[in-house]
């Protein structure tokens, strides 16, 4: 979600979605646990539930009026 309000071009949302999955390969090896990896990955910025109301709100008003 995150990418594709940042992203520029559709290219850069296809790099950015690479970098995090090779980020989360990477950290996945990591992990110990044979638990759901998704659940102990560590995001660098921030969880989709952790963004600001009013940041989703300004983006989707200005994808809208695009």
């Amino acid at each position: 979600m995150i990418n594709q309000y940042i992203r520029r071009s559709e290219e850069e949302y296809e790099e950015f979605n690479r970098m995090d999955e090779e980020r989360y390969a990477q950290e996945k090896g990591y992990n110990s646990t044979p638990v759901d990896a998704k659940k102990s990955y560590k995001y660098r910025l921030m969880k989709e539930d952790e963004i600001p109301s009013w940041f989703i709100e300004t983006v989707y008003c200005v994808l809208s009026s695009a």
